[in-house]
């Protein structure tokens, strides 16, 4: 049947609402079209990023309406049949454009700088990359020129020493271990393991040169998610949160071995907090905490203030804080929205949006900051990145683009040289520059 007039208008119009039953679906979720759209207009996404969700949703309407519309002159079965062939390509337009596309507008900020590379290649290890393990904010052993290193298989751990960027290997079982989880200050580490049956995990201290390591076993009044071991830069003492009935917080330091004396530090910055343990230093007679995912202070074992609290001007958690005295660096750890930061005591430096901060470094002088970034969303084709600005001026002095998703580790080594990661696509490379070029 041929559709004219009002009513070929009509049928048209009821063609085209169709563009808001499309299926939207990621690998997580899945939604209709108009669904999906009234929930964004109800959010607190940005006006201009809903406007053009709804430009795109009005124009694939519009689409279908004129299709409908051209095509129902020669009547209504035509029409449909029509309309449902364009719906398909419209749909896979429509999911590209919404969940890819539009998104990348508004989430990604184009870097078109170019690398910058001021400072000399002096070593490089092949077939290892630096690991992410949790030194503290000192960094006692990278101010030592030392570093962890893994093989690239995942298996094989080591130190990286300079000069020659030398790798002792590392007696850490290869099974069923899930990471190291600790560096000491002298090269020792803590590593823990998982039992597959009972879902039990064990910290273990490996002592440097040791070919085995030594249980570390929480005392009692330990919360099963607070099991976490912080152990002293010198390897002889470990603290963990104790919490009392009340809910109030502790924090008992026991020696490792050679009897059973315990310190048990209470102060009211432990309380009514979110608290994590950060480093221990048992010569000094202090522990660093976090308090509430941004702030740090030192506590000396009387209970007094060493350091801080300081607040930090982003979101720093446990291991995105460096100290140093006189200064330190802090860094974005999550954020729903916006840039991430690098924040130091006298600026900031963002990097651009869609990106995330996945390491950062600060030089045994307080002069350069080193960070790396990694894309933090699943569209685009940002690739990594290696960044170090001069924390006087906030000029950049290097600057060196990575294959996406290689998510490299930096550090300063020693008084003289910086590392990071770099990977080709099939094998990862530890490259140690002087700082300051040859």
């Amino acid at each position: 049947m041929v559709v004219r007039g009002r009513s070929r208008i009509l049928f048209a119009l009821v063609i085209s609402l169709s563009a808001y039953a499309i299926p939207m679906v990621s690998a997580h979720w899945a939604d209709f079209l108009g669904v999906a759209l009234a929930k964004e207009l109800g959010s607190d996404r940005e006006l201009t990023w809903k406007a053009a969700d709804v430009l795109l949703a009005v124009g694939l309407q519009a689409l279908l309406f004129v299709i409908s519309w051209v095509v129902a002159d020669r009547g209504r079965v035509a029409a449909v049949l029509t309309a449902a062939l364009a719906w398909l390509p419209m749909a896979f337009v429509a999911n590209l454009l919404y969940m890819a596309v539009i998104p990348a507008v508004f989430l990604i900020e184009a870097d078109a700088a170019s690398d910058v590379a001021t400072w000399t290649e002096e070593c490089s290890v092949p077939g290892y990359a630096l690991d992410p393990v949790r030194a503290g904010v000192s960094r006692a052993l990278e101010r030592r020129g030392e570093a962890w290193v893994r093989r690239d298989d995942g298996l094989h751990y080591g130190i990286m020493r300079l000069p020659g960027c030398q790798v002792e290997a590392a007696a850490i079982p290869e099974e069923p271990m899930t990471g190291l989880y600790q560096a000491l200050a002298d090269g020792g580490a803590v590593y823990s393991t998982m039992d597959a049956k009972s879902g039990t995990q064990t910290f273990w201290l490996l002592a440097r040169g040791a070919k085995s390591g030594i249980p570390l076993d929480p005392p009692d009044g330990v919360r099963p998610h607070e099991r976490l071991p912080l152990v002293s830069k010198n390897g002889m003492w470990v603290a963990w949160i104790i919490r009392g009935q009340s809910g109030g917080a502790s924090v008992q330091i026991r020696r490792r071995s050679g009897g059973e004396e315990v310190l048990v530090l209470s102060h009211e910055l432990l309380q009514r907090a979110t608290i994590s343990l950060v480093e221990l230093d048992a010569v000094a007679r202090r522990i660093v905490i976090n308090r509430d995912l941004r702030t740090f202070v030192a506590l000396r074992f009387d209970g007094s203030v060493a350091w801080g609290p300081i607040e930090a001007p982003v979101a720093a958690q446990q291991d995105t804080f460096r100290y140093l005295p006189g200064t330190w660096l802090a860094w974005d750890a999550y954020l729903d929205k916006g840039p991430y930061r690098v924040a130091w005591p006298s600026g900031t430096y963002a990097i651009p949006r869609g990106s995330v901060i996945t390491s950062a470094a600060l030089d045994s002088r307080g002069r350069f900051a080193a960070v790396s970034s990694t894309t933090g969303l699943n569209i685009g084709s940002t690739p990594d990145k290696v960044l170090i600005v001069d924390t006087v001026d906030r000029s950049v002095v290097l600057r060196k683009t990575l294959p996406r998703y290689t998510r490299t580790q930096v550090a300063f080594l020693g008084e003289g040289h910086f590392a990071y990661s770099d990977f080709d696509g099939e094998r990862s490379t530890v490259r140690v520059l002087r700082i300051g070029g040859p």
